[in-house]
């Protein structure tokens, strides 16, 4: 229906620890929204006809302006009219124009359950982070993973427009309704992974030192039914590797001195 909204998550985290010394964290994440088409409606401030000159589209405007060249611009002013029975309204409607376009997966990047007009949005996220105390040596090991993935998917009506019984319309209005149904998708990967050594036993001195990695990706496709079908985009993806380090001595409980360093690789495809 109009505006719907529907909205599901779920989350769960674990926390092992086998040892006194280790620690192993994990957390995943799964969203999915499902939203019906917009609850929109169309208000013009020009009179359109039909080419058989038919009014199909009223002058609804409220505060019209006639410029020094004799030309009269239509605005809105104040409270907004309401809309009338000309007034065009979104396409909705899942015929079987649409239905038979989302089921052709030429061009198509995801399959993620998007069955009509609306919204579907999945998205999945994992991350783990273990630590290991290194004996009493003040040292610890500790890896951070993380991974996430999301599909989306989305067709409206972009100018509210409905072309339904508009007579001549020839081809550009194929099956004598749609004129600007847009259907818009994309998914997306990415893994990162970092392994850091630190140092603090209480001391004057503190450090660390690790190593980094991230791989992301992404593909996108849009397009009309009514004029060129959806077409992918090109897929992108990234990756960088970084190594840094700090350092850090307290010279005296008020006084400390720090530094921080990190280089990194990004190579991009």
């Amino acid at each position: 229906t109009l505006g719907d909204q529907s909205s599901k998550a779920a989350s769960l985290a674990l926390t092992f620890k086998p040892t006194p010394s280790l620690t192993m964290k994990a957390f995943g994440l799964y969203s999915r929204l499902e939203d019906g088409p917009a609850a929109t409606g169309y208000l013009s401030a020009y009179e359109l006809r039909d080419r058989a000159g038919n009014v199909i589209r009223e002058d609804q405007s409220n505060c019209n302006v006639k410029g020094s060249n004799g030309v009269t611009t239509r605005f809105f002013c104040g409270v907004a009219p309401g809309l009338s029975s000309l007034s065009p309204q979104a396409d909705t409607a899942n015929t079987a124009f649409i239905t038979n376009f989302l089921a052709n997966p030429n061009g198509r990047v995801t399959d993620v359950g998007l069955n009509g007009y609306g919204l579907v949005n999945e998205f999945y996220h994992i991350h783990l982070d273990n630590a290991w105390d290194i004996g009493d040596t003040g040292v610890t090991l500790r890896s951070l993973t993380g991974w996430n993935r999301e599909e989306k998917s989305e067709i409206a009506d972009q100018d509210n427009y409905n072309g339904a019984g508009v007579s001549g319309t020839g081809a550009f209005y194929p099956n004598g309704t749609y004129n600007f149904v847009f259907l818009v998708e994309g998914r997306a990967r990415d893994f990162s992974q970092e392994v850091r050594l630190t140092y603090d036993k209480g001391g004057a001195l503190q450090a660390a030192i690790g190593g980094s990695y991230l791989n992301s990706w992404q593909i996108n496709a849009s397009g009309a039914p009514n004029l060129t079908g959806s077409s992918r985009r090109g897929a992108t993806q990234s990756k960088t590797k970084g190594i840094f380090g700090s350092l850090t001595y307290a010279f005296t409980p008020e006084f400390s001195l720090s530094a921080d360093a990190r280089y990194q690789w990004d190579t991009l495809y």
